[in-house]
């Protein structure tokens, strides 16, 4: 796990809704910009976008328990006595995982590409190509943003 320092409320709450309110704002800017002849994909474009963000906040949970216990367990297999990460009182432990949002962006961009190319009249390469950069480079800013503890672990409490 990757120990960074503790983040303020603020900061985090500020990143929570930025990253869930303006990635599907940024979508709908891009639909009308490469597309605006298409109700439909401009429509789409902000739920993809919303998709980005908790479909990688659930796999970032579930991959983050997952990988610390198999790496718990390969320690033990290897005769070795797993190595639990402690952070002091002003750090906070990122759980692995968060790369789950760069492999959505991608592949939710791809799709809402191709989706795009073929239902507009616009070139469907350049389209394809701008949408899967746009859900790429939306899910490098939320893997950045959950690397240095801004964007917070969820933690059922």
């Amino acid at each position: 796990m990757r120990v960074v320092p503790e983040r303020s409320p603020f900061a985090q709450l500020a990143t929570v809704f930025g990253c869930f309110l303006l990635g599907p704002a940024a979508a709908l800017l891009l639909s009308t910009v490469l597309i605006p002849q298409s109700g439909f994909v401009q429509a789409v474009a902000p739920i993809a976008f919303a998709l980005i963000y908790f479909g990688g906040v659930l796999a970032w949970s579930g991959l983050g328990i997952l990988l610390v216990v198999i790496r718990g367990l390969l320690r033990l297999a290897r005769g070795k006595r797993p190595c639990w990460s402690s952070a002091e009182s002003a750090e906070r432990l990122v759980p692995p995982g968060y790369r789950s949002f760069v492999v959505l962006g991608g592949l939710v961009g791809a799709l809402l590409g191709v989706t795009s190319g073929l239902v507009s009249e616009a070139p469907a390469l350049a389209v394809g190509a701008g949408w899967l950069m746009a859900g790429l480079g939306y899910g490098f800013v939320l893997r950045a943003a959950a690397h240095h503890g801004y964007l917070p672990f969820p933690e059922p409490e």
